[in-house]
């Protein structure tokens, strides 16, 4: 093959055919929607009601559109348990990405206790109160 005139551009949308047909999670609409006003503006406020701009930038994700084709067939119940997922996976990204890194391996440990059973998350919680202020400046790029 001449790699001096290959396009990538040519061969993705011009000679690339995908062959199974694009499904869609016919909840994503119901879901983002509960995402945005139940979740984000209610459910999860406490998280991040002290910088508005986390709410911005986690409505922005658009969580339900992520996983549309992901799980295209899961019911709405499960489809829902995985725009939390997705949802709370973005949170603790924007959160902890600039964190040093024993505040990560500290929160690795609980988040791996509470998955396994020796702890609740009200006592991971409280535990994670004595984690010095994140700079929440990291938040303010929309």
């Amino acid at each position: 093959m001449n790699t001096e005139n290959f396009s990538t551009f040519e061969l993705l949308y011009k000679k690339f055919r995908y062959p199974f047909p694009i499904l869609k999670n016919p909840y994503a609409e119901q879901l983002q929607e509960i995402s945005e006003n139940q979740w984000i503006d209610r459910e999860y406020l406490w998280l991040y009601e002290s910088n508005p701009n986390i709410c911005k930038i986690l409505k922005k994700t658009n969580t339900a559109h992520i996983a549309v084709q992901w799980f295209s067939t899961a019911s709405a119940e499960c489809f829902g348990l995985i725009c939390r997922l997705i949802l709370c996976t973005f949170y603790n990204d924007d959160i902890y990405e600039e964190s040093k890194r024993e505040d990560i391996a500290f929160v690795h440990n609980q988040s791996i206790g509470m998955l396994n059973g020796k702890m609740t998350a009200a006592e991971a919680e409280k535990q994670l109160l004595i984690l010095p202020s994140v700079d929440s400046s990291c938040f303010n790029y929309y």
